[in-house]
Formats: C-alpha cells, sequence, structure tokens
C-alpha cells in the first residue's frame, strides 16, 4: 500500500483551512466530477451552510478567494468539513474544527460527525473537549527520542 493510496483514504481538515481562487463548488470537490450537487446540498444542510451558500451570487459557483478570506473563520472550517465528508475517507483528522463556532453549533457539528463517521477513525485535536460524546476519550501523545507513548 503505497502513500497515494493511503492519502486517498484520508482527511485533514486543518484549523486554518486553505482554498484555492477558484468556485466553492471546485474548492468541495476538488474538482472530482463524481460529486454530484445534489449531495454537497445534503452535506451543506448537515454542515448548516446551505442556506448561506444558496444566498451567494452564484451559489456553488461562487467565486472563493485565494484563502477563502470571504468568508468567516467558521465558515471556513464548515466548508473544509464538506470537503471531507464528501471524500469519504476511512480516517479523518481534525484540527480544532469547532474551535470558531459558538458552542450550540459546535454541539450540532460534533454529532453530526459522529453520525456521519460512526464507522471510521476519527483523530481530534482539540483544546475543548466534548466529556458528553460517547467517543471522547483523553489521550496524550509525545514523541520522545522518536519513539511514540500514549498516555492515558
Amino acid at each position: 500500500m503505497g502513500e497515494a493510496h493511503i492519502r486517498e483514504r484520508e482527511a485533514f481538515i486543518s484549523q486554518s483551512p486553505f482554498f484555492f481562487k477558484d468556485s466553492l463548488r471546485n474548492n468541495i470537490t476538488l474538482e472530482n466530477q463524481d460529486i454530484s450537487d445534489q449531495m454537497i446540498d445534503s452535506i451543506l444542510k448537515r454542515c448548516n451552510l446551505y442556506d448561506k451558500i444558496m444566498s451567494l451570487p452564484g451559489q456553488l459557483n461562487y467565486q472563493m478567494n485565494e484563502k477563502g478570506n470571504n468568508f468567516s473563520e467558521g465558515e471556513k472550517q464548515r466548508i473544509a468539513l464538506v470537503r471531507a465528508i464528501v471524500k469519504n475517507p476511512d480516517l479523518i483528522i481534525m484540527d480544532e474544527v469547532t474551535a470558531n463556532l459558538d458552542r450550540e453549533l459546535s454541539q450540532q457539528i460534533n454529532q453530526m460527525i459522529e453520525r456521519q463517521f460512526e464507522h471510521k477513525t476519527i483523530i481530534r485535536i482539540t483544546h475543548s473537549p466534548d466529556p458528553d460524546s460517547q467517543y471522547w476519550t483523553e489521550t496524550t501523545i509525545s514523541n520522545i527520542d522518536s519513539n511514540v507513548s500514549k498516555e492515558e
């Protein structure tokens, strides 16, 4: 199994996601023509972005600025989450994916993530854990002399 195969099966959502100066659609699908607008719309609804995107001129054809600066930080994180969901990865790594959302929306997004990726491997990097989550366990991983250790 090569690195390319592994990269196809994983998704990483950064605290500061990267976007291209291109349409919202292409930033979500990364130009994968197999992803339908209906699929995108469904996921936008689950990420509480559908109404916002449908209000934009051109909707999914709306042009994002480089780095997505024409969206709020919370919207950019949710757009990156939509991108990860349409990819349907086996492994999803999320770095502070709800850091820029209010508590209520953060809880909704976390519940959606748990449902969406129920049978997937999720690694969450966060300073604000959700102790109500049935999947939450507190683990510290540190790199000491090139040996990875797990402390619980």
